[in-house]
């Protein structure tokens, strides 16, 4: 990576790792969903304000079972974009 501070990159990442379960091409789905979670966490870290990191990782937590979290994450993903 050459912008290790770049949050959108971290986004990216996570959503190939998401992809991979969605379309049935993870090997390992739950270690997938890890994955993206990790990076979508650190996509946050960077930068509070990625309204596609949270709008991600609500997806993400839904296909963990952690529906009270995908509810506050979908909702910080519409409060920081109600587009």
């Amino acid at each position: 990576m050459l912008d290790p501070t770049f949050s959108s990159s971290y986004s990216l990442l996570a959503s190939v790792n998401f992809m991979d379960v969605w379309l049935g091409s993870s090997k390992s789905p739950p270690e997938s969903l890890a994955r993206a979670n990790e990076l979508l966490k650190k996509a946050i870290d960077l930068d509070e304000n990625n309204e596609t990191a949270y709008s991600l990782l609500c997806h993400v937590y839904a296909r963990q079972g952690q529906f009270d979290k995908s509810i506050e994450a979908g909702k910080k993903a519409i409060e920081l974009n109600p587009n």
